[in-house]
């Protein structure tokens, strides 16, 4: 998923107004393949909301653990500093 994807995903599971940005093409794109994807639904009126499949992909995001920093050896092992 791109940036603007989650943005619009997370926009549809917390808002229930139709996108800022819904007259956009890429906007309407992520919608569309968001939809497509069993992600999120149309209610109407450019409102959508997320499905529970898109709303176990929103626990999922929420879940990820911050990144870490890590020197690598070429050898693959973190070397500890």
């Amino acid at each position: 998923m791109t940036p603007n994807d989650i943005e619009i995903l997370i926009h549809c599971h917390v808002s229930p107004r139709p996108h800022p940005r819904a007259d956009a093409i890429a906007v309407k794109e992520t919608l569309r393949s968001l939809e497509t994807n069993g992600l999120i639904e149309r209610r109407g009126g450019g409102e959508y909301c997320t499905t529970k499949r898109g709303q176990a992909h929103m626990e999922q995001l929420c879940g990820l653990a911050w990144p870490v920093e890590a020197w690598v050896g070429a050898d693959g092992k973190v070397i500890k500093i």
